[in-house]
């Protein structure tokens, strides 16, 4: 449950128009997600609704890349032209040691902070949803992926393999990533996660600040005692209501550019557009 994916951010530009009877699009990291997405859409869901559901299940379904105890920001534009922030950023633990290795910061228990993504979906949906769609309709099927497993193409079938070596030091990790013959993940093969379904239904259930106050808090913080880090529960009772703040704006050849602020990464988009805008857009003879 608080694995390697902990620093992902997930950035979304979201338009909060109608469903998809107005027409939508979907596009997501994985094939299983992006099925969720458009049903929540075909359902009557908004883009953020398809937004939230899309982001759990791709911690299902790309678990190299997300998961249900990362980062998550949303930049998120609605039909009035109002462009806002949900600004994720994680927290360190409050009480670390005297002496903080680089190994303990990249790897196991002690290179966790304490995840925004339940939070951050949670006031998604509370200021942003349609009403559509409740909390725990658009967790499970995300649960439901999870139990019935993906089929691994030859990408996820490759970060299997190179994570292997690195997973197969953690016990836990071994015994939630690893195929249970012992061998090495391959295309074709049905990777199913039943320990995260019982997470996600838990969650679906008890709501999101079950992640932070609920029976999950207090798993995290034993989990965390008991395998070297620094995680408590006092750290995830703590942990703030995501902030609504302004993007960063600028313009390009006429057009506003609304990005993500500090610490992510929109301020280089903006210093790389500005560069670009003063470079001819004739192809050169």
């Amino acid at each position: 449950m608080m694995r390697a994916s902990l620093t992902l951010t997930l950035a979304l530009l979201l338009s909060l128009s109608t469903p998809a009877r107005a027409g939508g699009v979907v596009s997501s990291a994985t094939p299983e997600a992006t099925t969720i997405g458009a049903a929540v859409l075909e359902q009557g869901g908004n883009a953020v609704d398809a937004a939230i559901a899309i982001s759990l299940a791709l911690g299902v379904s790309e678990p190299a890349g997300s998961g249900l105890a990362g980062q998550t920001v949303m930049l998120v534009r609605s039909p009035s032209g109002v462009t806002e922030v949900i600004h994720g950023t994680t927290w360190s633990p409050a009480a670390l040691p005297a002496q903080v290795t680089a190994a303990q910061l990249r790897r196991g228990h002690s290179a966790a902070s304490v995840p925004s993504t339940p939070k951050v979906l949670d006031l998604a949906l509370r200021r942003y949803g349609s009403g559509a769609f409740s909390w725990a309709e658009l967790v499970t099927p995300a649960a439901a992926l999870a139990d019935e497993g993906v089929i691994l193409g030859p990408f996820r079938a490759r970060a299997f393999q190179f994570y292997g070596a690195a997973l197969a030091e953690q016990d836990a990790a071994r015994r939630l990533f690893l195929h249970p013959e012992g061998r090495p993940w391959v295309a074709g093969d049905r990777f199913r996660q039943p320990v995260l379904a019982q997470t996600l239904r838990r969650l679906a259930e008890a709501g999101a600040e079950d992640f932070y106050r609920g029976a999950i808090a207090q798993a995290i913080a034993e989990d965390m005692a008991a395998n070297g880090g620094w995680i408590t529960a006092e750290d995830l009772a703590a942990f703030p209501e995501p902030a609504i703040v302004e993007p960063l704006r600028a313009t390009y050849r006429g057009y506003e550019i609304a990005t993500l602020p500090p610490p992510f990464g929109g301020w280089v988009l903006l210093q790389l557009m500005k560069v670009l805008e003063q470079m001819p857009l004739e192809p050169r003879q």
